[in-house]
C-alpha cells in the first residue's frame, strides 16, 4: 500500500450545545404563544376547538374504562356509567356539530305531510304514465291511417278521413 492511497480524515466534535439550546428555547417560545393566542381566539368567540371536543369526548370513556377495570365494581355501576357516558359524549357531539335529526324522524314528525306528498307524486306519476299511453295510442292511430291512405292513393290522413266521411 502506497502513500497515495492513504487518506486523513479529521473530525472535529463540538461539545458546546447553547446554540442549539437557544434555539429550542425560542422555537418553545413561540409555540407556547401561538397555542395560547389560538386558545384566546377561541374563548373571544365563545366556542371550543375540535381537539377540546375530542379530548371531552376521551375523557368519558377514559372515566367508564377506570370504572370497568375497577374490581370493585358491580354490573349495574358499569351499565350506569357507560349509559352517563353515552349522554355525554351526545351532549358534546350536540355542542360540536348542532342537533342532527335522521330522515325517519322527520318523516316521524311530519307523516301527514309526507304521506300527502308521496300521495301527490304517485297520482302525477300515474297521471304521466296514463298521458305517455295515450299518446302511444295516437302515433299507432296514425301510423295505421297513414298505411291505409297510402294504400287506397290519398295523400294524407286527412284525405283518407275525407274519403270514408264522403262515403257515409
Amino acid at each position: 500500500m502506497g502513500s497515495d492511497l492513504e487518506k486523513k480524515v479529521t473530525i472535529k466534535i463540538s461539545a458546546d450545545s447553547t446554540g442549539f439550546e437557544k434555539t429550542l428555547a425560542k422555537t418553545y417560545d413561540q409555540l407556547t404563544s401561538g397555542s395560547i393566542k389560538v386558545e384566546e381566539a377561541y374563548k373571544s368567540l365563545g366556542i371550543k376547538s375540535d381537539a377540546v371536543y375530542n379530548q371531552m369526548k376521551a375523557n368519558a370513556t377514559a372515566a367508564v374504562d377506570f370504572i370497568k377495570n375497577k374490581t370493585l365494581s358491580s354490573t349495574e355501576e358499569i351499565t350506569r356509567a357507560q349509559q352517563a357516558a353515552a349522554n355525554r359524549i351526545k351532549e358534546i357531539n350536540q355542542q360540536q356539530y348542532g342537533h342532527q335529526t335522521s330522515i325517519i324522524s322527520s318523516l316521524k314528525a311530519n307523516w301527514i305531510a309526507a304521506s300527502a306528498t308521496i300521495y301527490a307524486a304517485m297520482a302525477m306519476a300515474s297521471k304521466g304514465w296514463d298521458l305517455a299511453k295515450q299518446g302511444a295510442e295516437y302515433e299507432a292511430q296514425k301510423g295505421i291511417l297513414d298505411n291505409l291512405s297510402r294504400k287506397i292513393g290519398a295523400k294524407s290522413a286527412r284525405n283518407f278521413l275525407g274519403f270514408l266521411s264522403a262515403g257515409l
